[in-house]
């Protein structure tokens, strides 16, 4: 393996925004290794003709797995050091593995690297860069400050997949959660950035562009069970506070969205056991009232 090559995994199920997510990577001025795994193997054919201008390696899947299997499908495959992913319906900016890998070889650390940059984030016509606040391992937890919710509007904390830059070792030994259906980035991140060995590099400029809830995505579907799946997971690194917010604008919010009762009185129990989650993440909960 080169010490500075890159493989960048992608994956998808075949959705036409993928051939935009490819040709971002294949632009980039530093060259990439790029791994597609497909998890509908029955449109292996058609995924081959959308991708055939580009040097791609295409996988397969048995099928319906999902993201996360897919994931760990590209990591097993790369022969590269590191490992970036990309969501089929996001693209990077041109030059977005120059300047994150020239911030991992400037910052001279030994180990495994976790790497993530800023990122444009489409919202219908909007489009904003965030987070607004950058992570620091010194402050808290990284599970808490991805859900920590002190804003109506997300993006005050974030870091996604898509910008994402990891040492190929450690995406083998934390892994994507197979059974994980909901906040699958957040899974992994806090589970790799926890490792006392890791070291976390950050560049503050947006370098992708990632696009809210689009056509086929898992959050469009996601249901309060699942949050609470994840909230369990990583209950006991939560603050108290970041455990109510989330509890406020995923498990509440689904809950009143569907008109489940049972949703509705476990988010109600969690909260009052957590204690007053912040008056923002209780609006964006409460705004499930008004339905999907």
């Amino acid at each position: 393996m080169a010490d500075n090559t890159v493989a960048c995994v992608i994956p998808t199920i075949g959705r036409p925004e993928l051939a935009r997510a490819v040709a971002s990577v294949s632009e980039q001025s530093r060259k990439t290794e790029i791994i597609v795994v497909l998890d509908r193997p029955d449109e292996e054919s058609s995924v081959k003709a959308m991708l055939q201008q580009w040097d791609v390696t295409l996988l397969t899947t048995n099928g319906g797995e999902g993201g996360n299997v897919a994931r760990n499908t590209g990591v097993r495959a790369a022969t590269s050091l590191f490992v970036a992913f990309l969501d089929d319906d996001d693209w990077w900016a041109p030059h977005k593995l120059e300047k994150q890998m020239r911030a991992v070889e400037r910052a001279e650390v030994r180990g495994p690297i976790v790497a993530a940059t800023a990122f444009w984030f489409h919202r219908g016509n909007a489009v904003s860069a965030i987070p607004r606040q950058a992570y620091d391992s010194e402050r808290e937890d990284p599970a808490s400050y991805l859900v920590r919710r002190d804003r109506l509007l997300f993006g005050q904390n974030a870091m996604q997949t898509s910008s994402l830059i990891v040492s190929k070792q450690l995406a083998l030994e934390v892994g994507w959660c197979a059974t994980m259906r909901k906040h699958q980035d957040w899974d992994f991140i806090a589970r790799c950035l926890r490792r006392a060995d890791v070291s976390f590099v950050w560049v503050p400029d947006p370098l992708v562009h990632v696009v809210q809830g689009s056509e086929g995505s898992i959050s469009r579907g996601a249901n309060w069970e699942q949050s609470l799946a994840w909230l369990e997971e990583h209950r006991q690194h939560l603050s108290a506070r970041a455990a109510a917010d989330f509890t406020c604008v995923h498990i509440l919010r689904s809950a009143l969205r569907h008109r489940d009762r049972e949703g509705v009185g476990k988010a109600v129990s969690l909260i009052k056991m957590f204690g007053m989650p912040h008056l923002a993440a209780l609006a964006v909960g409460l705004s499930g009232v008004r339905g999907s």
